[in-house]
């Protein structure tokens, strides 16, 4: 098969072992019973049976069936080699109308084995149970959408003291059908580490599940996570306001080649307000005013992936936007009582490689002793539940590295789950078997060599302003020495800067980049090497700027108001000693101011004074939407 992720396969596969298929039992019609079978193959010991009896029957219904939608969604596999697909059709046409639940799954399993060993369908969902409560999690098989459906202890009810435990459950189609079933008229038990002999003989058998974990996933699933211990905006809408938008969004289609996100407007002190892209559908928030420091327009994508949230609407209480910046997840969390459900997308497609680096660049994965994680994960086992800042604090620092990072390095690690509902950390197993950070550091090779360009100081870059106005990066990589090689290979790589932290016409002299079969995979090292070095730079730069407001020489501002129902826009640029205003006026030509000082230091305060003066009158900023 040709499998996108073909470059990123670990050499240890995941294997899964059960007794069976999860499924839906009813002893009586007023008792039902969810048997979740968890994997026998767990390297921490097989996980004592777990009995709680839960209280809300049909909000756990509802939102494991949102939950198990993305852990598996329907059409996940369909082979592109063409002996591969005819190879399927004959196994879907020779299969036993009579074979039981467990002996298809095994069949397909058995048949990725012999016929398409690369294939990637997704991984069962962990379960993980502690003394802050129980937490299911999955991401969705392309690696972009995360989801954590979390239980606080007021939810369930259990004999004796609980164990604390993660593992892996079955999640497959029969569990995912029969959870229709559950209703409110009886007892809802929930039954972790099922027996065989408490389902249906059909549903009893042992299943082995072999997987290809591609790298790039099993990166994501912690990174995603880590995102959460940086600073968030947090945007408070109610359930009307998540009808509003899913009614929009349920009845009109995507303009092509248009933008399609959510542009929040927010100031402090008032309701935030939403215009959806590209149809200009504005509401006004019904939720909590805004309390964030100061007034800015936030753009989000991946909106159609809130339609998933339709069935569990009855039941929400509040919905919270927790939104971080560009090139960074954003998670959606739904209260609903004693469950809260939290999805967070990634903001970007997987093979948008240069933002996934700037993710990267903003939670680098750094080598921290053990003793230091030893010393966070005891601090977080004592304690039960501790807030980020709170376990950095616990945590002795060095030269080399701050509690932040340890932290930050224990998600990366798989060891504590995030609930974004209180902010809070607590320990947990970890979630792949015979894995360390450091072989999750780099999503593929390309990007370690490039990385390690960077690093050791071998990319120079030049900036490049066309006639345009775009910014093109012009770079001199030179490579790594090869034994093969009597000199160091130089090569030329260049890219031009998109806004939104994209670029356009990539091109290296290098022979990875004249493979047109290759540049589907991704770019080569060298331009890798040269964005992370432009990055890197750039990120220095704005912090050095922030720090030394005086030494703006370069500088772009942009802001936005809405007044009467008219949108203003407000451009301000700062070019050494030139300063350019753009006015664009809903329903009126756009008009441009230029201004010419004697000095840079003339221009600059001219600058600074006009941004604080659109700020005074509640104009938003919109640099980074």
């Amino acid at each position: 098969m040709s499998d996108q992720h073909s470059e990123l396969q670990m050499p240890n596969a995941l294997t899964l072992s059960y007794a069976g298929v999860s499924s839906v039992e009813r002893k009586s019609a007023a008792e039902q019973q969810v048997c979740l079978f968890t994997n026998a193959s767990n390297v921490q010991g097989e996980v004592s049976r777990v009995d709680l009896t839960l209280k809300e029957a049909l909000v756990f219904r509802e939102a494991m069936r949102i939950f198990l939608s993305l852990h598996q969604p329907k059409g996940t596999y369909l082979p592109e080699d063409p002996k591969v697909y005819e190879a399927f059709v004959t196994w879907k046409r020779g299969l036993d109308p009579e074979l039981s639940p467990v002996e298809l799954s095994q069949s397909f399993y058995d048949f990725l084995g012999q016929y398409d060993p690369q294939a990637w369908v997704g991984c069962d969902p962990s379960v993980s149970l502690n003394a802050s409560g129980l937490a299911f999690e999955t991401l969705d098989p392309s690696g972009r959408v995360y989801a954590m459906l979390s239980i606080n202890p007021e939810g369930y009810k259990s004999k004796g003291k609980l164990p604390v435990f993660t593992t892996r459950f079955e999640g497959g189609e029969v569990l995912q059908n029969e959870l229709s079933t559950l209703n409110n008229n009886g007892t809802l038990k929930l039954s972790i580490g099922a027996q065989a002999h408490e389902v249906n003989e059909s549903y009893q058998g042992e299943l082995n599940k072999t997987l290809p974990a591609p790298h790039e996933w099993l990166r994501n699933f912690t990174q995603i996570i880590a995102a959460s211990t940086r600073p968030v905006r947090t945007i408070s809408l109610s359930r009307m306001d998540l009808y509003n938008i899913l009614q929009q969004l349920r009845l009109n289609a995507d303009v092509p080649k248009q933008k399609k996100g959510i542009r929040f407007e927010l100031i402090p002190g008032k309701a935030p307000a939403l215009t959806l892209e590209p149809w200009h559908w504005r509401l006004v928030c019904t939720g909590d005013i805004y309390r964030g420091d100061k007034a800015e327009i936030l753009g989000v994508w991946d909106r159609r992936d809130l339609m998933i949230f339709d069935a569990l609407l009855p039941y929400i209480d509040r919905v919270e936007l927790k939104a971080i910046g560009e090139a960074q997840p954003t998670f959606w969390v739904l209260y609903c009582g004693s469950l809260t459900l939290t999805l967070a997308t990634m903001g970007f497609r997987p093979n948008n490689w240069s933002r996934g680096v700037l993710l990267d660049l903003s939670l680098p994965r750094r080598d921290i002793p053990e003793k230091a994680i030893d010393q966070a994960l005891k601090a977080l086992h004592k304690a039960g539940e501790l807030s980020g800042d709170e376990l950095a604090q616990s945590i002795k620092e060095s030269k080399k590295y701050t509690g932040a990072d340890v932290v930050r390095t224990l998600i990366q690690s798989g060891l504590a789950r995030v609930d974004m509902s209180t902010s809070m950390l607590s320990p947990r197993g970890p979630l792949f078997d015979a894995l360390s950070p450091q072989d999750l550091r780099y999503r593929n090779q390309r990007e370690q060599e490039g990385s390690e360009l960077a690093e050791l100081r071998r990319v120079k870059l030049t900036l490049n302003e066309l006639p345009s106005g775009e910014i093109e990066v012009i770079g001199e990589v030179k490579a790594l020495p090869a034994k093969h090689l009597p000199v160091e290979a130089i090569y030329k790589p260049r890219f031009q800067i998109l806004e939104g932290a994209g670029m356009r016409k990539a091109h290296c002299d290098c022979a990875w980049m004249k493979d047109r079969e290759k540049q589907k995979i991704g770019p080569c090292p060298h331009i890798i090497a040269l964005w992370v070095r432009y990055a890197s730079d750039e990120a220095k730069r704005q912090a050095e700027l922030a720090a030394h407001p005086e030494r703006v020489e370069v500088a772009t501002s942009v802001f936005f108001k809405r007044q009467r129902g008219v949108e203003l826009s407000r451009v301000i640029e700062l070019k050494r000693k030139l300063l350019t205003e753009h006015w664009e006026d809903e329903g009126q030509e756009p008009r441009h101011f230029h201004r010419m000082f004697s000095n840079i230091a003339a221009a600059r305060a001219a600058y600074f004074k006009r941004v604080a003066e659109l700020e005074r009158r509640d104009y938003m900023d919109a640099s980074q939407s």
